[in-house]
């Protein structure tokens, strides 16, 4: 699912100037002095130093940061022998004071205009659009070092406001760290850390936090590096509710005095009966007939534009669907409200400081029957379903109680029901029509591959699918619904014909996989060893309905269950019929239930041994035989 992931502020403006130096300027000299001490033994990319400064007067916040790297092999030069910074080109300046690369030797070779490009970055669902720099260093040898020291001027306006967030642990050693912010008394900042690589302290009008010997942070299969990283904050605003008021006013503006809500309202919902018909055609308008591009340069950096302006262009940000969303549901009397959402953060805790720049998103929320929060930018998942990726993220709504919560999650994030349906052909064949109907975050990730796709790739898809979970072997035709409609039912359904492969007439044993079970066990494996992990929570229902020939007899059935453990349950009914008509017909309904939780990095072992538990009792095992 693609995601509004810039910061709110505005964009850094670029400026790369490449000044001439001489080589015995004091950041070279600070760079092969740092060089000439470092343990050549040392394998590993290491930042020598790292030093952010930063000053903040009554016009202007100025940071200077210089970071210098050693790199002792030839693979930490292939895969680290550039820098790269993104910007954002419409309120800051950017400098490069100077960037180069020292051989081992000493020599020193400046990085020049040619060494450096500018790509674009993700801009979907992106606030602005984010650009990135990459600086290749010319020269670079192993047992070399690059340095480089760039400046950020964000100036400030009477009201403006200001944040960073650094953190001073890395995904290499570090083995000297210094941070250091200064104000005056005209623009007081706050300055916070719950980094345990470094000690801090206020002197007066500075905050000073210094490190040495830092470790790379430990990897890990899903971090939330955001929330798990040690951070330096500081922010010139004092409280949550400065930030609402900041946001809000722009959002109250951007719905004011509009000449075409209230028509585009009574339109959309002309014939729909109920609150909740009312509220879907509302939402499928915005997030499927308004596209996605990013509108944030000339002021809209966390202003969304007048509701008027995107309806008439049907295109708009996070920000401009949101707004258009919020202004349509009041209009049919739904008590909606704005909420701001970091995507990358999960623990309220550990955001340090208020600042407008914690945010990266926006959605609309608000309560029927339970909280309901909508994503306009996902044109994959009904009203009706949290999207899956803000699930459980840090928020703050823009009304209400100044403090932050976290976007409501499902207790069974995923959920899926798969109905087999299997005729036994005398010769020991099959044919299978199976169904699977897709919930929750399955429904839009689902809807959200195929709605690109034309019906061949679409087969195709499916095909590969089912062969990676149900069986290899098999050519199955596939029918879809629900791709191409939010308020329709999203599921598939399948037609197999499998060649024969036992007799029956020599008495059978059978073992049928359960295969979405199965496969919903092998993808709950938790494969962190270090951080913590958020389970989403699993809801599996599969009936298998096999109807044998009428010569042949189950003298077997498959074994009932009922499992349950701390962390889930695995139930399952088994019925035997026999018809008038002389088919004996199994029925097996299994239930996998796994509710969402927290695991600690303790629980992993306990909670995987649980996980083969389920996985040994799913199969399908019954045995019979036809008569001769």
């Amino acid at each position: 699912m693609s995601k509004c992931i810039n910061r709110w502020l505005g964009l850094l403006l670029l400026v790369t100037i490449f000044p001439v130096f001489a080589q015995t300027t004091p950041i070279v000299e600070q760079a092969k002095n740092a060089l000439s001490q470092i343990d050549k033994q040392t394998d590993v990319l290491t930042a020598l130093e790292k030093r952010i400064s930063i000053t903040l007067a009554q016009d202007k916040a100025t940071t200077t940061v210089t970071t210098i790297w050693f790199y002792p092999t030839k693979s930490t030069v292939q895969d680290s022998g550039y820098e790269s910074v993104y910007y954002r080109p419409d309120q800051e300046s950017f400098q490069i004071l100077f960037a180069g690369t020292i051989s081992p030797e000493g020599k020193v070779r400046e990085v020049s205009a040619e060494n450096v490009k500018e790509v674009e970055s993700d801009s979907y669902n992106t606030f602005t659009d984010t650009r990135q720099k990459i600086i290749s260093y010319p020269g670079l040898q192993a047992g070399g070092a690059t340095v480089i020291q760039y400046q950020i001027v964000h100036p400030l306006t009477a009201e403006g406001y200001w944040s960073a967030l650094h953190r001073p642990q890395l995904h290499a050693n570090t083995l000297n760290y210094e941070f250091e912010a200064s104000w005056t008394d005209a623009r007081p900042l706050l300055g916070a850390s719950n980094s345990e690589q470094v000690t801090c302290e206020q002197t007066g009008n500075t905050f000073r936090c210094t490190g040495e010997n830092i470790p790379p942070a430990e990897q890990d299969e899903e971090v939330s590096w955001s929330d798990e990283l040690g951070q330096i904050a500081i922010t010139t605003l004092d409280s949550w509710e400065a930030v609402q008021d900041i946001v809000l006013s722009g959002f109250n503006d951007a719905m004011n005095n509009s000449t075409q809500v209230a028509s585009l309202a009574l339109t959309l919902t002309e014939g729909a009966e109920t609150k909740e018909e009312k509220i879907a055609a509302l939402y499928e308008f915005v997030a499927r007939d308004v596209r996605y591009v990013s509108m944030s340069e000339a002021g809209h950096a966390i202003v969304p534009h007048h509701v008027d302006s995107t309806i008439a262009n049907r295109y708009g940000d996070c920000k401009d669907k949101s707004v258009l969303l919020l202004a349509l549901l009041r209009e049919i009397g739904v008590d909606a409200n704005p909420v701001l959402v970091a995507t990358e953060r999960r623990e309220p805790n550990k955001v340090l400081l208020p600042s407008v720049s914690t945010f990266d998103h926006v959605v609309v929320c608000f309560e029927n029957d339970e909280m309901r929060c909508l994503d306009p930018t996902d044109a994959y998942t009904p009203w009706t379903d949290i999207s899956d990726w803000i699930q459980n993220r840090v928020a703050l709504p823009l009304n209400g109680e100044p403090s932050l919560s976290v976007i409501p999650a499902d207790q069974y994030r995923w959920r899926l029901e798969a109905s087999s349906d299997i005729a036994f052909t005398p010769d020991g064949g099959q044919t299978e029509v199976q169904t699977v109907t897709y919930l929750n975050a399955y429904e839009g990730q689902i809807r959200s591959k195929l709605s690109g796709l034309g019906e061949d790739d679409r087969q195709k898809w499916a095909s590969e699918l089912y062969e990676s979970i149900v069986a290899d072997g098999a050519e199955p035709v596939f029918s879809f619904h629900g791709v191409d409609e939010l308020t329709a039912e999203m599921r598939s359904q399948s037609k197999t014909t499998f060649s024969p492969y036992f007799s029956a007439t020599d008495g059978f044993l059978l073992e049928e996989s359960d295969a979405w079970v199965q496969h919903e066990l092998e993808t709950s494996r938790i494969e962190n060893t270090r951080y913590d992990v958020y389970f989403p929570g699993a809801k599996i229902t599969s009936t298998y309905t096999m109807t044998f020939p009428k010569s042949w007899h189950i003298s077997r059935k498959p074994v009932a269950l009922d499992f349950e453990h701390l962390y889930g349950t695995l139930s399952r009914d088994v019925s035997h019929q026999q018809p008038r008509d002389g088919q004996e017909v199994l029925k097996v309904i299994s239930r996998l239930q796994i509710p969402a939780r927290k695991l600690t990095a303790e629980e992993f072992a306990q909670f995987n041994a649980f996980i083969s538990a389920l996985s040994d009792y799913s199969l399908i095992t019954f045995a019979g035989s036809a008569t001769k």
